[in-house]
């Protein structure tokens, strides 16, 4: 592994690291802001979804959600089932 003193171009490398850095950062901003654009708690949803059966939900699935209202949304299956769970790992703490 090189230290930054064995790099011969330090300021190229610097600067390569900050692009990168901020590169990564705009990505978790969009991330976060994007929270409520869906339904909320898509994101815990989704998240959930792929540790539990190895696949993020398909659009479609997110795009039902999205247009139901939020007694919907908690009757369906999956998403009444994310809220168990989660409500039970809650009481588990």
């Amino acid at each position: 592994m090189a230290s930054v003193a064995e790099v011969d171009d330090v300021a190229g490398a610097a600067r390569y690291l900050g692009k990168y850095l901020h590169m990564q950062s705009y990505r978790v901003r969009k991330y976060i802001m994007s929270g409520g654009w869906v339904f909320p708690c898509w994101i815990g949803f989704s998240q959930w979804i792929k540790k539990e059966f190895g696949a993020y939900p398909k659009k479609e699935i997110l795009v039902e959600l999205g247009k139901m209202s939020e007694a919907e949304r908690e009757e369906h299956i999956l998403f009444g089932l994310y809220l168990w769970e989660k409500k039970r790992s809650k009481g588990r703490n």
